[in-house]
């Protein structure tokens, strides 16, 4: 997972967060809260998708050393 998509993350909150525009997305408007209210959640939710795989691979490490 490119860290393109965590800083296009932090942007859009950013930019919402500093805001009192309506945002249009692909379907609907919504307010500059509701905005920085999405994109922190896909921040969050791709955090926390890397904080998995690492701890996935730390993980498939320590079995590899537990069983040589």
């Amino acid at each position: 997972m490119p860290n393109r998509e965590l800083l296009d993350a932090i942007i859009r909150y950013i930019e919402a967060r500093s805001s009192e525009n309506v945002f249009k997305t692909s379907t609907t408007e919504v307010s500059a809260d509701e905005y920085a209210h999405q994109a922190m959640a896909e921040l969050t939710a791709l955090i926390d998708k890397r904080v998995t795989v690492a701890l996935a691979e730390r993980d498939k490490h320590i079995v590899s050393l537990l069983r040589s």
